[in-house]
């Protein structure tokens, strides 16, 4: 990735890498791929690697965790991944399950 005076110029392979992985059914290199995407602090895919990220972990029971990606993707102040977080972070935060379980009601 270049740096430049405006900010990331590329967009970070791990976000690419991350849904690949996901597909193959290989959480760890998923869950490895979008955390470094989310630490790129590129504009647009650290936002999309926050959301995948928090999603990732809910699945596998880390609350917490995803309680913080979702927060991280939600901060970005991305247009489409800010209110796609909120939700998620919303059901977490008022104890009720999680997003998935509760759309199924």
């Amino acid at each position: 990735m270049i740096i430049t005076a405006e900010g990331p110029k590329s967009n970070p392979a791990g976000q690419s890498r991350g849904r690949a992985s996901r597909h193959a059914q290989d959480v760890a290199s998923a869950k490895d791929a979008w955390q470094q995407a989310n630490d790129s602090a590129h504009p647009d895919a650290a936002p999309r690697a926050a959301y995948n990220l928090g999603y990732l972990l809910e699945k596998q029971g880390d609350v917490a965790g995803a309680k913080d990606a979702w927060q991280q993707a939600i901060d970005s102040g991305h247009a489409d991944m800010a209110p796609q977080a909120a939700p998620h972070l919303r059901v977490l935060r008022t104890g009720k399950g999680t997003h998935r379980a509760r759309r199924r009601r």
